[in-house]
């Protein structure tokens, strides 16, 4: 469990690139009350991952998906409810 907090963790996206890098995207918190969008990163096939990252949040919903582009860079593209929020795709983590 990527997650150390009592509330939920929702079902996480896992994806793996070229240089053998896994990444796992979860959101956890209250619905409707303090969602946040996770990211960890592994270098060594999931053995251990480096700490979370908050992407997005808190916020009362958010959701998000991951892509590797052909130059290795890491995608998420994340949706929010919030008072008058709205995202666009955006790079997370460059080549490595």
């Amino acid at each position: 469990n990527l997650s150390s907090i009592p509330q939920p963790s929702y079902p996480p996206r896992i994806l793996t690139d070229e240089g053998g890098r896994l990444y796992v995207l979860w959101e956890e918190g209250d619905y409707l009350v303090d969602m946040k969008l996770l990211l960890a990163v592994s270098t060594d096939d999931g053995s251990s991952f480096g700490a979370p990252l908050l992407l997005a949040g808190p916020t009362a919903d958010v959701r998000g998906d991951l892509a590797v582009s052909s130059d290795g860079a890491l995608w998420v593209a994340a949706s929010m409810r919030a008072a008058s929020t709205r995202s666009q795709p955006r790079r997370a983590l460059g080549s490595t």
